[in-house]
């Protein structure tokens, strides 16, 4: 009986070392990737600014090529939608909901399944002489407990991931002749 009191004490102090350390991990997480462009700031962010464009540079399409794919509304207008749908990746959308002409585009995601969550992802462009710099950002709120805890871990697990979208954006932009 004493050894299973000492077990349960131990359980009980460790979930309560879970609690108490999950109340000073961050609320947020934020995963980003930058990379130079050789084009001018105008046509990186107006390739960007067109969901049309999204599907051949975002690094999932080629995980599951057969998946489904939506775009809806015009190109960099607040509303244009992109959904996606696949056994693999899961399904989702992203909508955009702000334009700072060639400065930040922002837009609100949701993911279905196979997990729900929402965020915000973002994309800035800066004048870098004859090229642009652009960064890819998401942030999403890390819920208490154990969303904090995975916080920690989003840049490992989508950090890849948008490495390498910034490299196939790369590619496509400066391959576009004017």
């Amino acid at each position: 009986m004493k050894i299973l009191k000492i077990i349960f004490g131990v359980i009980v102090s460790i979930i309560i070392l879970f609690l108490v350390v999950a109340l000073f991990l961050p609320t947020e997480y934020r995963v980003e990737r930058s990379i130079e462009i050789n084009k001018p700031q105008v046509e990186v962010y107006n390739y960007v600014a067109d969901f049309n464009n999204f599907q051949a540079w975002n690094p999932w399409s080629p995980m599951e090529p057969g998946h489904k794919f939506e775009v809806t509304g015009d190109s960099a207008v607040v509303g244009q939608k992109y959904y996606w749908e696949g056994e693999i990746i899961g399904s989702g959308q992203m909508i955009f909901i702000e334009f700072q002409p060639y400065k930040l585009i922002k837009s609100d995601i949701e993911f279905m399944t196979p997990q729900q969550g929402v965020g915000v992802v973002d994309w800035t462009f800066s004048n870098e002489g004859n090229s642009t710099k652009v960064t890819w950002g998401m942030t999403g709120k890390a819920d208490y407990p154990v969303g904090r805890y995975f916080g920690l871990m989003m840049d490992s697990f989508l950090g890849k991931n948008f490495e390498d979208g910034v490299k196939v954006l790369k590619e496509k932009v400066e391959s576009i002749n004017n």
